[in-house]
């Protein structure tokens, strides 16, 4: 179970910088729309808004799961505790 939590870690970090990076091609792609109006950088800023969007969709997702994991992790190490203490009893 560690060895995913590492996974997803590593995917989470990965995914984040490539939103980041898409952010900031995504306001340089604006920029080069209002200098210069001959150009048309519609299709290349809605490419790059939806890419954001998926990158986003990915991070909430993994988020998402590594936070159900730790409160299975946790209800499991309480579940484990109190078996104890009846054994105890």
């Amino acid at each position: 179970m560690r060895y995913l939590s590492n996974v997803a870690e590593n995917r989470l970090s990965m995914l984040e910088h490539q939103r980041d990076v898409t952010d900031r091609m995504l306001a340089s792609a604006t920029e080069c729309e209002r200098e210069n109006e001959d150009a048309d950088w519609d299709c290349v800023i809605a490419t790059l808004t939806d890419t954001k969007s998926n990158l986003e969709h990915q991070i909430e997702t993994i988020s998402d799961w590594d936070q159900e994991r730790l409160e299975d992790i946790a209800h499991d190490r309480a579940d484990h505790m109190r078996q104890l203490r009846l054994e105890d009893a």
